[in-house]
């Protein structure tokens, strides 16, 4: 599926109310972030949420799952299996909860092949009724060319919504400074 957001209707990434496995927003650097706040502060009403905005280019895949695990308190253990354990058991604890586990993780395009495998992997946690953690891939133009190299494939067919994120126009541009001037305390009229 493909999607341009538009509306709050359409910000929730509709892949992820259904449950799949991956969802990707791509948009040009900065305009995506108004956007991509609006969204994630509405799944994190409904869902256990995790944000990796600050992923280490030369990231391992081993070291992957602790940026998760520490994102939600747990101490990553030494082991790949052992934080492997670590994980199921935070995401059978959220889905036994009623809650989703949604993963979004920031310039995913500056991601190697290697972690973007292992994120693959990850899509492989799930139940007998659905999956267990939801990805969505944040970043930037180029991260639809990494999308599509023949090394990706088998993350690609996970991927069920690939939205394009436009830029605000300036009518939404000026509606998002004025609400976040009124957050900090300012009146703004106009």
């Amino acid at each position: 599926m493909r999607c341009e957001l538009r509306s709050k209707a359409q910000a929730d990434l509709s892949g992820l109310k259904a449950r799949a496995a991956a969802a990707a927003a791509i948009a040009a650097k900065y305009h995506d972030d108004a956007k991509r706040l609006r969204f994630l502060n509405e799944i994190r009403e409904s869902a256990r949420t995790v944000f990796l905005f600050d992923i280490d280019a030369d990231c391992e895949p081993r070291e992957f799952v602790g940026y998760i695990l520490r994102d939600i308190g747990i101490a990553p253990a030494q082991s790949s299996s052992e934080r492997h354990e670590q994980l199921t058991e935070a995401l059978v604890k959220e889905n036994r909860a009623g809650r989703k586990f949604v993963v979004v993780i920031d310039e995913a395009q500056n991601l190697s092949d290697a972690v973007l495998e292992r994120v693959r992997l990850l899509t492989n946690f799930e139940t007998s009724t659905g999956k267990l953690m939801q990805i969505v891939l944040s970043g930037q133009p180029q991260l639809s060319d990494k999308l599509m190299q023949a090394s990706l494939v088998q993350l690609r067919q996970r991927i069920s919504t690939i939205c394009r994120i436009a830029p605000l126009s300036p009518e939404e541009t000026f509606a998002y400074i004025d609400y976040r001037l009124n957050l900090a305390g300012m009146t703004v009229s106009r």
